[in-house]
């Protein structure tokens, strides 16, 4: 408004000045020179000089027009900048979640391996493979297990300190009785501090070393799923009792079934891969063990709770569990909505892993209902006399 104001007044003045210019003073009655004189020339120079006058308000007025649109655009910059960092600047708590799910994925892989790996080696058990220690049936598998007891898991006060003579380890030279070390007495019996209390089971089928640990949990689910394995038959002998050596199958793949749980498990429990230092450190386990003093543990105790290469079920205890239980985690999330609202997606991320892992051990359990259910229709159909194969045939 202001500046329409003063272009109007300008507008003004100029047509007065070039009413001023073409004033005839002959036709009013009086002399031009006399009325130019005394009044055309001053009106001229003030008119000129007020038109000066204007033009130099004018160049004034856009002056601050354009440092008024600078600062505007300016502003908007500015707001813009702090808008973007408040958006794509993500927070410590988003950071530490994006590092501790580094290496879960690559864990994963390995707990499929070695689950693959000790499924073949109970295979081999039930089916008396060439080269296992089942080959030749309950004469080699029983003499071996027998020595395996008594060497590494008997303990001489079972059975009401019974078992001193069969816990002896070298009578001949006077050894002593029991188990060579004491932590693995009665492990290959118990689950509990074989399998189920440990976070991380030091287990890495994919090298030649057999380790305690492994042992351990092969000599656990020999006693859980096979405790007495097959007699070899010969060829002849199958020959002729071909339904019986089927039904021996129908008991395997069962038996499979019901070990496949644990496989998974101990699986889950492996061990994480053995990578060159560099990779180690650079690893999400190794950060996450780095949380784990925000709890006041000691290094030595962060290593005795997580294993020295954290398994994937030890991962993802500290990613769904340990992390929540963590006050900082609470304070972290006074951040900008955005950064909240990242935090708020990981989560779903991680609850959607936890989620597919219930999903797989729901299907496990499914199989195993279905199995049961199986078995216990079995005698019924044997009951009814039926035919499978003629059954089947129709």
């Amino acid at each position: 408004m202001k500046i329409g104001r003063t272009i109007k007044i300008a507008g003004l003045v100029l047509g007065a000045s070039v009413a001023l210019l073409s004033f005839d003073a002959r036709a009013e009655g009086g002399s031009q020179e006399s009325i130019y004189k005394s009044y055309v020339s001053g009106l001229q120079l003030m008119g000129q000089q007020s038109l000066v006058v204007l033009l130099q308000a004018m160049e004034m007025i856009g002056t601050f027009m354009d440092a008024e649109t600078t600062l505007e655009t300016q502003r908007d910059l500015q707001v813009l900048n702090a808008e973007a960092h408040k958006d794509y600047h993500p927070s410590e708590q988003m950071c530490r979640i994006g590092t501790f799910v580094r290496s879960v994925a690559k864990t994963e892989e390995k707990a499929n391996f070695d689950q693959r790996a000790l499924n073949t080696q109970l295979m081999d058990a039930y089916t008396n493979k060439a080269g296992a220690v089942t080959a030749e049936g309950g004469v080699s598998d029983m003499p071996s297990r027998l020595a395996q007891f008594r060497t590494t898991y008997c303990d001489p006060a079972d059975n009401d300190n019974g078992l001193s003579y069969m816990c002896d380890r070298d009578q001949k030279r006077g050894g002593e009785a029991g188990a060579e070390k004491n932590m693995r007495i009665n492990k290959d019996i118990d689950y509990a501090r074989t399998v189920s209390a440990p976070l991380t089971l030091d287990i890495n089928f994919a090298d030649e070393d057999l380790s305690d640990t492994e042992e351990d949990v092969i000599a656990l689910a020999r006693n859980l799923y096979w405790p007495e394995s097959f007699n070899k038959e010969t060829p002849e002998d199958v020959w002729r009792a071909e339904h019986k050596y089927l039904a021996r199958r129908t008991v395997m793949a069962m038996n499979n079934v019901a070990h496949n749980s644990y496989t998974n498990i101990v699986g889950m429990k492996a061990s994480a891969a053995r990578d060159e230092k560099g990779a180690a450190e650079k690893s999400g386990w190794n950060y996450m063990k780095g949380f784990m003093r925000d709890f006041g543990l000691s290094d030595e105790e962060i290593h005795a709770y997580l294993g020295d290469y954290p398994s994937y079920h030890a991962q993802m205890e500290v990613m769904t569990k340990k992390l929540y239980q963590s006050p900082d985690f609470y304070t972290n999330l006074y951040d900008k909505p955005v950064n909240v609202a990242r935090i708020g997606a990981s989560m779903e991320a991680i609850k959607l892993m936890q989620g597919r892992d219930h999903l797989k051990s729901a299907l496990r359990r499914e199989m195993l209902t279905s199995l049961l259910v199986e078995e216990a229709l079995a005698k019924y159909v044997a009951k009814l006399g039926i035919d499978m194969d003629t059954a089947a045939g129709q």
